[in-house]
């Protein structure tokens, strides 16, 4: 995957891209952002935290099951298992190794 022209005009996305391309372990130029849409709100924008709720919300989303999850955002199995214990949520989603 590239990053598309259309990220590299919007900084806010470029800036995203790279910063997930960072936390996931892969070249930015692997990663490519569709859309993406923020809601505003009192809450604060802290990518850890992001990133935290989003691999949460896949995992519930797929019953449990690591590999939907992973497919659901567009990593491998692995690389999700790797960023369950970066993120540290072994144990809120009772995954033990």
């Amino acid at each position: 995957m590239e990053i598309q022209s259309s990220i590299l005009s919007d900084p806010l996305k470029a800036s995203l891209a790279s910063e997930i391309a960072k936390h996931v372990g892969v070249d930015e130029t692997e990663v490519t952002l569709k859309s993406v849409s923020f809601e505003f709100s009192n809450e604060t924008l802290n990518l850890k935290d992001v990133i935290r709720k989003t691999i949460i919300r896949a995992i519930a989303r797929s019953g449990g099951k690591i590999s939907q999850a992973a497919k659901q955002l567009g990593i491998t199995r692995k690389t999700l298992y790797a960023m369950i214990k970066k993120y540290e949520l072994g144990s809120i989603l009772h995954i033990h190794e």
